[in-house]
């Protein structure tokens, strides 16, 4: 007894595409990037991006990534799962460091300013009415 052959024939592995291509909310331009964001998708440059920049949550930042958020928890799934991606935490790595060599000395400044007025207002315990 011969099997009858298939009809389509089934697509190879390396054709196959898994659901619809992914549009980022946020361009991300190649100038300035390391080689560890290089090695990414745009919508994956796109997640690391949000994360770093906007300190957003992952289901957040899958979100403005332009990942499916078709049902309540697809963009939950999502970003955990780029979360843990080994190339996307060395380059989320790689950029939060860009922007503490860019961003900290600022910051530094700012708060040793903060920390030194000597206007701050001293917080007292609320008073009551007498009447309560």
């Amino acid at each position: 007894m011969s099997r009858k052959p298939h009809w389509p024939p089934p697509i190879p592995l390396s054709e196959r595409r898994r659901g619809r291509p992914v549009t980022p909310l946020i361009d991300v331009p190649d100038e300035g990037l390391g080689q560890h964001m290089l090695a990414l998708s745009p919508a994956q440059r796109a997640f690391v991006t949000a994360k770093v920049t906007f300190g957003v949550s992952n289901a957040k930042a899958a979100r403005m990534a332009g990942y499916s958020a078709a049902s309540p928890h697809s963009a939950d799934v999502q970003g955990s799962r780029l979360a843990h991606n080994g190339l996307i935490q060395a380059a989320t790595l790689e950029e939060g460091q860009k922007l503490a060599r860019s961003e900290g000395p600022k910051s530094s400044l700012r708060f040793s300013k903060f920390a030194t007025t000597k206007t701050r207002k001293r917080r007292t315990a609320s008073k009551r009415p007498s009447n309560c």
